[in-house]
């Protein structure tokens, strides 16, 4: 019984692996504005998705690195 749960877990792992998945590149930015505190980007995304419904795109985040060091930007649409 052991064997076939095991056959039927790399089974699915197998295909988990090789699914494709909806992707997004950054196409462009844009300083708007620059002050001590902060630094205010405009830019452009381009999702790509393989599946045939839309994705609930409601929050993304971005990871800046700066002098080695990185910085996690959520964004709200």
């Amino acid at each position: 019984m052991a064997t076939l749960m095991d056959q039927a877990k790399d089974f699915v792992a197998d295909k988990i692996a090789h699914m494709e998945k909806p992707s997004a590149d950054l196409t462009s930015v844009q300083i708007k504005d620059v002050s001590r505190k902060a630094v205010t980007l405009k830019s452009d995304v381009t999702v790509t998705n393989p599946y045939d419904h839309d994705l609930p795109v409601v929050e993304i985040s971005y990871r800046l690195r700066s002098n080695n060091r990185y910085d996690v930007v959520f964004v709200q649409l």
